[in-house]
């Protein structure tokens, strides 16, 4: 019993930590670039040759972001749901939007790990699973900058859980046969909310899919039941007029370089965002790999279950198939770097009983002792910077109500700059000039 308390009350002490840094480290952010201009009507007019940039009014209600979703997707891309909660945050306040991104980040790790383990009770019974995936997939990844954009988490990072939490699901059905069909037809909405979101992510999705409905003979009509949502969702997103024609634009001039090159590119952009900061997560992939090896040299086999194989593939596939549409930032590749790490870990766990075998209380203390420290290293930068975006607002509101032209606020610290903010807009003051800046702010932002 004694021991249950202190597994509970080290898991949630962990995941207390990593919500707690993943709020200060988003909320102690002003937004900047597409944060700003998503909020408004025609600010997709931003990026479009031929167009004058004039942002329209904020959006002020559902029917708002709904229209302002619908708009960019024949402009710019079928990523509906992102679309619209990007223009959804004008709604709901920075605070909650740092609620959501801490939740959603947890989630993913969460269903990650769900995914290895099999049932929530093996996830909480092993929890420096989520806190090391926590470390290699957000902590240490070189496109955290990016990956805490609103609009970012929208497109990208809620797609990949949406696909995490949509695959736990159907892996229940495939277990207990569901055939429910109000409960069928609830899991097919699903499959189609989670099919408008990233049309590579969910084309990738769609061609594991198809591998299965090839090879599972017996699964056929399962496989087709529980995915024609997800499918057709996938379909609306791919094809949607925007993707064809922001391939026009200037703004995605690799598309303009030879299939080889941005091959090339996508190649290296895939490998340099899973090694992570200063390669540290390759350190974790060769111990991995060492431990494996030993293993088989040993037994002269391994525990390799059948399903990473198609993960695997899909994942090599998932390079080239972004070299046909566009060469990816470090953000984009978040879908690789994620299931990449959960086939790692599948691996390890699979294959190492002591690991498995670790006390209760020996592996909820060390994912604790391990949180708190990551945390308290970082008070520094989260403090500083928390206490500055603090004092913006304060200062920003007094404007408005004072009908200010303008406001000085304090440049945040340079010091603290690091890859989890973006001070270099921030404290650029020319950046505040632009139209879509002063109608967020209602005043003209001067950092001093």
């Amino acid at each position: 019993m004694k021991k249950n308390k202190a597994l509970i009350i080290s898991n949630m002490f962990s995941l207390f930590l990593i919500v707690l840094f993943l709020f200060l480290a988003e909320y102690s952010r002003p937004p900047v670039g597409d944060d700003v201009l998503s909020q408004f009507k025609n600010g997709i007019s931003y990026y479009l040759d031929n167009e004058e940039c004039v942002v329209g009014p904020q959006c002020s209600s559902v029917l708002d972001a709904a229209q302002i979703a619908m708009d960019t997707y024949f402009l710019w891309g079928g990523r509906l749901l992102g679309f619209f909660l990007g223009a959804f945050r004008s709604l709901i306040g920075d605070v909650f939007i740092s609620v959501f991104t801490s939740l959603i980040y947890t989630g993913v790790i969460l269903f990650s790990c769900r995914i290895v383990r099999k049932s929530w009770k093996e996830v909480f019974a092993h929890p420096f699973d989520y806190v090391f995936l926590f470390f290699v997939t957000l902590y240490l990844s070189i496109g955290i900058d990016f990956l805490l954009m609103w609009t970012m988490i929208t497109i990208y990072s809620v797609s990949v859980l949406l696909i995490l939490i949509y695959g736990t699901i159907q892996d229940k059905f495939y277990q207990t046969n569901e055939n429910r069909l109000s409960i069928i037809f609830l899991y097919n909405l699903l499959g189609l909310v989670a099919g408008i979101t990233q049309e590579i992510y969910v084309a990738l999705i769609c061609v594991f899919m198809l591998v299965q409905f090839i090879i599972n003979k017996e699964r056929r009509f399962q496989i087709f039941k529980y995915n024609i949502g997800f499918v057709f969702g996938a379909l609306i997103c791919f094809f949607a007029p925007g993707n064809y024609n922001r391939g026009l634009q200037s703004h995605e001039n690799a598309l303009k370089l030879s299939y080889m090159r941005r091959l090339i590119s996508n190649i290296y952009i895939h490998i340099r965002n899973l090694a992570g900061v200063k390669f540290i997560c390759v350190l974790f992939m060769m111990a991995i790999a060492v431990f494996l090896a030993i293993k088989l040299i040993k037994n002269r086999k391994l525990q390799i279950n059948n399903i990473l194989y198609y993960w695997f593939g899909l994942l090599v596939f998932s390079v080239f198939a972004w070299a046909i549409v566009a060469t990816p930032n470090s953000y984009s590749t978040y879908f690789f770097v994620v299931f990449s790490w959960i086939v790692l870990l599948q691996l390890f766990v699979d294959n190492c009983e002591v690991y498995n075998s670790l006390s209760l209380i020996k592996s909820g203390t060390l994912s604790a002792l391990f949180m708190l420290s990551v945390t308290l290293f970082n008070f520094g930068w989260l403090s500083s910077n928390l206490k500055t975006r603090l004092v913006w607002n304060y200062s920003i509101k007094e404007a408005v109500y004072n009908n200010k032209e303008s406001i000085k606020v304090p440049k945040f610290e340079e010091k603290y700059s690091n890859r989890f903010n973006m001070h270099n807009y921030n404290n650029d003051g020319e950046y505040f000039k632009q139209d879509f800046y002063l109608k967020y702010y209602q005043t003209l932002v001067v950092p001093n």
